[in-house]
């Protein structure tokens, strides 16, 4: 009798196990695209030349640093006054444009309809910070512009 019952046992086990399914429904990991659809407010601005840096966020008008830049998912971007204007004629969209994620998403492209298109490197994204930079010569150096976002 007890090989009977460790046999119903082991048989109930093994039925048990095999009915078991993986959860599959995990969710995706979030793409590029969705991490950067959204709103985001600038925060900092770095530059870095002759390998010194400076923040020089603070030297905006707050009419300036309160912006939002909105990366809508499809491809367009808008650049909305937020709450200080700083003329209060101005439209409350300063600018309009296009983004696109480039070079297996390490590059994105800004094109906006005022000032042309800018190329930026995609140093960090997350569901929270988003930093982009560029280098330009500035005063006859080159110079890195890193430019932080907190999503909104």
């Amino acid at each position: 009798m007890a090989i009977r019952s460790v046999f119903a046992l082991l048989s109930l086990t093994v039925i048990l196990l095999m009915g078991c399914k993986k959860n599959d429904s995990s969710p995706l990991p979030p793409t590029a695209t969705s991490l950067l659809s959204r709103n985001w407010k600038q925060t900092d601005i770095l530059l870095t030349a002759n390998g010194m840096s400076q923040s020089v966020f603070s030297q905006q008008q707050a009419c300036q640093t309160d912006n939002i830049y909105t990366f809508n998912t499809d491809g367009s971007v808008n650049v909305n006054e937020g709450a200080t204007k700083c003329n209060a004629a101005d439209p409350d969209i300063a600018a309009t444009g296009t983004w696109q994620l480039q070079n297996s998403n390490t590059k994105l492209s800004i094109t906006y309809n005022t000032t042309g298109n800018r190329i930026f490197t995609l140093e960090s994204l997350s569901a929270t910070d988003l930093i982009i930079s560029d280098t330009m010569t500035v005063s006859g150096f080159l110079t890195k512009g890193t430019l932080y976002f907190k999503a909104q």
